[in-house]
């Protein structure tokens, strides 16, 4: 009052009625002071401040600023208090780049840690993380707790889902200042992200009794009773904030969020459109109502959401991808096309309506346009493993294999983290029995995630493959060591089980999986057959017929029928069973057992007339061919099994079983044509003991004596309990005089008692040597 002309002290009494909200009275003395001759930078300052308070227009309140500024002594601290706040109001009206700028000039004014805290804060919210995280680090380590520094980064490393470093600043920050209910609001949110719900509830308690009215820490009591399962508890309270703060859309946007993931979709709906009603209504309150219309399949309202979304935001690419998604569930792909070409004209850089287009068009059969909409998604980034991925999909849609291996590969060259890619490619490589390759990625994945199961039982399957079902049974175990009921471990290991020679072990693991998972069509096929092979028909009986009701269409519950019927000699039933599984695919597998069946139950006449009728329709099929050519064998009809065998070449010249067996059964008619398939099978298979055995005595007819010998050793070393090779190699080396290995190697089999097919030449010959 006495100094009511001075400019200055006006300045000061209107700052301290604007902070007690007495803004009528504040406008009118910040107005006297402003209007003086000698207004002073801080009248100006203030007002500016007041201005921006009451909301008047950005040209006014810029005007006041600038005036702030120039009315200051160039380098003052007025100058660099004016142009500093003046870049906080810049950056509160989303004007970054103006902000930025004032910012750097104030730094130039007067460069002090004020001035770098404030520059950190408008870059952040401006959302440049990174250059306002290095500012925010470097005043922290230097000024311990300046400001709400410790805060803001704890923030930061909340977004980051660093919880352990956001948790550790926002403790120390309260163990200075232990009344700051905001930072037990920031701390309870940073343990409620963490998963840590009992310390976060303690924590919001003991907030809320420094402010037991606290908007943010009662918000974050509410999220706890919804995540700890109080979900009415939860509501109820949000509705309660609701209620008394009715004109904060951001509350009850929060209510709404949380109704719809509580199921309370229609109640989530309503605070919505109480939310639209607003005139302020933004694009964020259309998003949540499409989505919860699109997650609640309300897909024709999620359209009408989408179409008033777009009605008042044209430009608004979400709303039409979206829309587009709507469309697509009810299968109204034109119109779903339309919506995701509109929503990549509007943002050509989102890849999802790309995609979506691609997916339409490649189920479709459209592939030439499927590439389009995904290549061009590739080309814009080539690490967008999404984008390779779908490549991937197209290819092995075309069935081009080859590009389909090259995409997964490039997928994981961007992403070697990739679990799902790097399976994908095991399984292709698996199909194609390209085993050193299926190890070397089951390696790869193991470095980058040693414990991963899928990779382990990778392991497991490529063992049992491999011939070494002990190990398959160890890699197996370290899943179920971890796992104990995982489905596909107790599978697998059962598998390696029967490898190995452990039925009761592998039948344990099996009963394992249908105690977790009854209708596994798996285990129950797999423990049916392998009480079949064991001859328990009444056991194995009740597991085929509920097979066989549960998955009717399945060839494999046809052929257990089959067995089952086999095994108590009811051939007719087989044989029904059979001609089942064979209308359903028509394997060569099934067509040899009918045949066996035929063979028991009809006769061979019969087997002859189906076999003829197979073969006829299917020449290429040679399996049921060999298998004739051995009944022929046992039957010791041998002009027929090489008939057979002959139509087996005739169609695949390269079969190695009919090669050789023609080789040994034409020796003695057809010399030159027995040699010629002798040596086309052994420069197929060099290191097969059969085929090596076959050449060798086809050698001896030329008196290729050593030849023959070299074969044989090879032969017999790697098979050093087969009879008939032990003979053929010691009556080689009798001829060339080494008679002494010659009784070396017949001896064992001499006194064994096992019958082979040349036990009789082979006695011959021992008491020859005997002598």
């Amino acid at each position: 009052e006495n100094l009511s002309s001075d400019s200055e002290a006006l300045a000061l009494y209107g700052l301290i009625l604007k902070n007690q909200g007495d803004l009528e009275e504040a406008t009118l003395t910040l107005s006297r002071a402003i209007q003086m001759d000698s207004a002073v930078s801080e009248a100006y300052r203030i007002y500016a401040l007041l201005l921006a308070t009451q909301g008047e227009s950005g040209a006014e309140v810029e005007a006041v600023f600038a005036q702030a500024i120039k009315s200051a002594v160039p380098g003052s601290r007025d100058h660099w208090l004016a142009v500093l706040q003046r870049a906080y109001y810049f950056s509160d009206s989303n004007q970054p780049a103006a902000a930025l700028k004032d910012v750097e000039l104030a730094d130039k004014i007067y460069g002090n840690l004020e001035t770098r805290y404030a520059k950190a804060r408008i870059l952040l919210q401006n959302r440049q993380v990174d250059e306002a995280r290095a500012i925010l680090l470097e005043i922290e380590s230097r000024y311990r707790s300046f400001r709400d520094v410790p805060l803001l980064l704890a923030t930061i490393f909340l977004q980051d889902k660093n919880y352990s470093q956001a948790e550790r600043l926002v403790s120390r920050y309260l163990f200075d200042h232990p009344k700051n209910v905001g930072a037990y609001r920031l701390l309870g949110e940073i343990l409620i992200q963490s998963g840590q719900l009992e310390r976060a509830r303690k924590v919001v308690e003991e907030g809320l009794l420094l402010s037991v009215d606290h908007l943010g820490l009662t918000l974050l009591s509410a999220q706890l009773y919804l995540r700890e399962g109080e979900t009415e508890r939860g509501l109820q309270l949000m509705e309660e904030i609701v209620d008394k703060n009715p004109n904060e859309d951001i509350l009850r946007f929060k209510l709404a969020g949380a109704l719809v993931d509580a199921d309370q979709v229609d109640r989530g709906l309503t605070e919505l459109d109480t939310l639209l009603g607003r005139p302020q209504a933004g694009p964020q309150i259309h998003l949540t109502k499409t989505l919860a219309l699109l997650d609640a399949q309300r897909f024709d309202a999620a359209i009408k959401a989408a179409n008033q979304w777009v009605a008042a935001y044209p430009k608004e690419p979400v709303a039409y991808n979206l829309m587009g998604i709507a469309h697509l569930s009810l299968k109204q792909e034109d119109e779903a096309m339309a919506s995701f070409e509109r929503a990549h004209q509007l943002d050509g850089k989102n890849p999802s309506p790309a995609f979506n287009i691609g997916e339409i068009a490649m189920g479709r059969g459209d592939y030439e346009l499927a590439e389009k909409w995904f290549l061009d998604v590739w080309k814009q980034d080539e690490n967008n493993v999404v984008a390779i991925e779908k490549m991937a999909k197209l290819a092995r849609a075309r069935k081009d294999f080859d590009a389909y291996e090259r995409w997964l590969r490039l997928a994981l060259r961007s992403d070697a983290n990739s679990i799902k890619n790097r399976i994908a490619l095991i399984k292709y490589l698996f199909s194609e029995e390209r085993l050193n390759e299926v190890l070397a990625q089951i390696n790869e994945g193991l470095e980058v995630e040693p414990d991963q199961p899928d990779l382990t039982l990778f392991h497991c399957e490529l063992l049992i493959r491999r011939g070494k079902p002990e190990q398959a049974v160890q890699s197996c175990r370290r899943v179920l060591n971890a796992y104990p009921n995982h489905i596909d471990a107790n599978l697998l290991i059962s598998q390696a089980y029967m490898a190995a020679g452990y039925p009761e072990e592998a039948k344990f693991h099996l009963r394992q999986v249908l105690q977790e998972q009854e209708q596994n069509q798996s285990a129950t096929g797999i423990l049916a057959l392998l009480l079949l092979q064991e001859k328990q028909f009444s056991r194995a009986e009740p597991l085929v017929n509920r097979y066989r009701q549960l998955w009717p269409e399945a060839v494999m519950g046809l052929e257990l029928e089959a067995d089952l019927a086999h095994g108590v000699q009811d051939f007719s039933r087989a044989e029904r069973a059979l001609r089942q599984a064979i209308e359903i695919e028509a394997s060569e597998r099934n067509a040899i057992a009918l045949a066996q069946v035929i063979k028991l139950g009809r006769g061979w006449q019969q087997v002859e007339r189906f076999v003829d009728a197979w073969i006829a329709d299917r020449p290429q099929d040679t399996g049921l061919m060999i298998w004739m050519a051995n009944e022929y064998l046992a039957l010791a009809q041998i002009e027929l099994a090489i008939t057979y065998w002959q139509k087996v070449i005739a169609v695949k010249p390269n079969n190695l079983v009919a090669l050789n067996n023609l080789a040994w059964h034409l020796r003695d008619k057809e010399y030159q044509q027995a040699l010629s398939h002798a040596e086309k099978a052994y420069q197929l298979a060099p290191e097969v003991p059969a085929v090596m055995d076959t050449y060798a005595m086809l050698l001896v007819e030329e008196n290729k004596w050593t030849k023959a010998q070299e074969l044989l050793s090879r032969a017999y070393q790697k098979q050093r309990n087969n009879a008939d090779i032990a003979y053929h190699l010691a009556l080689v080396n009798s001829h060339l005089n080494a008679k002494e290995r010659a009784r070396e190697i017949l001896e064992p089999f001499i006194y064994s008692q096992r019958e082979f097919n040349s036990r009789a030449e082979a006695e011959a010959l021992w008491q020859e040597l005997k002598q």
